[in-house]
Formats: structure tokens, sequence, C-alpha cells
């Protein structure tokens, strides 16, 4: 892990994604580890960290999280929490004290001016509704939205809600990348990162 930390700030980014599950101890450790990396290399503090729960966290966790991001004075070095609620929390009308309690999650992690995102509970516009109670904003993706028509009607939707918007991908093809890329003007940023899950295939296309 902390190779690939060097490596990523090395030739990439300060912007560092880091994906967690249900252990919060595991998770709290990760971040110490990596941060440290990230505050030797960025003296300027000119670094980030985007923390993907994958829908692993419990409210709990997402309290005891905000706390230690608080402890090691990191909340304007945090650009994102990305979907820390259940995946199938919206699928149905019930749960609704845990519904409530992820609603004041968000006012929690709006105090520290640490966005949430839904993403694997954004897949269509018709999620945006459902969603906007508990997040700042929604990771589009192009796979998930039904093509690019869907996708540019989900990002304008969302942000006429008053929601961030943010563009990522699944793994994928170079003409896959490509066709996410152009919705980049119309979201706050993207994490558009198959290149460097499959660098081969991506160096073997431009080359040909």
């Amino acid at each position: 892990m902390e190779q690939e930390t060097h490596k990523a700030v090395d030739n990439y980014s300060n912007y560092v994604k880091i994906k967690l599950d249900a252990d919060y101890h595991k998770g709290a450790d990760i971040i110490h580890r990596i941060t440290t990396i990230l505050r030797e290399k960025c003296p300027h503090n000119d670094w980030k960290i985007a923390i993907d729960a994958n829908g692993a966290w419990s409210p709990s966790t997402a309290k005891a999280f905000l706390q230690t991001v608080i402890d090691a004075n990191m909340q304007s070095n945090v650009f994102m929490l990305e979907q820390p609620f259940p995946t199938d929390l919206f699928k149905s009308d019930e749960r609704s004290d845990e519904k409530n309690e992820w609603r004041l999650i968000k006012t929690l992690f709006s105090e520290h001016k640490i966005p949430v995102f839904g993403d694997e509970s954004m897949c269509t516009v018709a999620d945006i509704p459902k969603l906007q109670d508990y997040v700042h904003g929604i990771n589009v993706k192009l796979e998930k939205a039904g093509g690019i028509r869907h996708a540019l009607h989900a990002l304008s939707l969302a942000k006429a809600q008053g929601l961030q918007v943010w563009v990522g991908i699944m793994v994928t093809s170079p003409v896959g990348l490509n066709a996410m890329a152009s919705l980049l003007p119309h979201a706050a940023s993207g994490d558009l990162d198959t290149v460097l899950v499959q660098p081969q295939q991506h160096t073997q296309q431009h080359a040909q």
C-alpha cells in the first residue's frame, strides 16, 4: 500500500482515493499510513483524499471516521466521502430509523465541509429524488445511466436540485473512457481511472 501511494503521488496526482470496508479500525490505520506519506511528499498541504466506503458503513462507523478526520485536523484534505450507506437502503419505504440516521450524517459532514456522494445507489435519473436528502452530490457513470443522453439528463437534474455532480467509470475500453470524458465539462470533476487499472490495453490502443 505504501509503495502504491508513493507511485501514485510521484507519477500521477496528489489526489488519492482510498477504498475501505466495514472494519473501521483497519480503515483508520490505512488512512493514517497513506496520509502520513502524503504529508511528507506534499509539504504545502496541497494533497487530497477521497474515501470510498462502498456501501459498507453504519452511521456509527461514519461518525467514527469523521472524528478521526477531525482529530487529525485534515477536514480540508478530504474532498469526498463516497457511498457510506448501504446500496439497498433506498429500495423500499422501510428502514425509516436508519434513513433518519443517515440524514443526520449528511448534516454532520456538512458542518465540516466534507461532501457525501452517492455512487452505487446512483444508477439512473430516477434515483436522484431518493438520494437528495442523504447526499451532497452524485457520481454518474455512463454504463449505469443508460448512455450519454441519459447521463446528461441525470447531470442536469442533479444540478437543478442543488447537488454536486461527479462523473466516474467502470472498468471499460478506451472507447468507453473517451465517451465518459466528453461529459467532464458538465461535472465538477471526475474519476476516470480505467487507464490506471488497465494500462496495457489503453497503451496498445493508443499505439495502433
